[in-house]
């Protein structure tokens, strides 16, 4: 966790060359977010978020996701913090 005094002896960074999109999440987004196995992100969420993201400006995107993160279905599957970061590049 950052909040741990030496969070810093765990970070880890890694190249991974040529991404056109990174997506970020607490552990609060993950519990719909991951698929089954907890090994990959599940495609019925992040294939349709992708999408909505890729094609508006932020000023309507983050919004949009701030209501879904919030909204009561997701406070029914999760009622940790839910921070979602998403990166494309241009």
């Amino acid at each position: 966790f950052f909040t741990d005094p030496n969070w810093h002896d765990h970070l880890r960074i890694t190249e991974c060359g040529c991404v056109g999109r990174v997506a970020l999440m607490t552990d609060g987004v993950t519990s719909f977010a991951l698929s089954s196995n907890s090994a990959t992100v599940a495609e019925r969420f992040i294939v349709p978020v992708f999408r909505y993201l890729q094609d508006i400006e932020s000023v309507r995107g983050s919004p949009a996701l701030y209501n879904t993160l919030q909204s009561e279905k997701a406070k029914l599957i999760s009622d940790d913090d839910k921070t979602f970061v998403y990166v494309q590049r241009p």
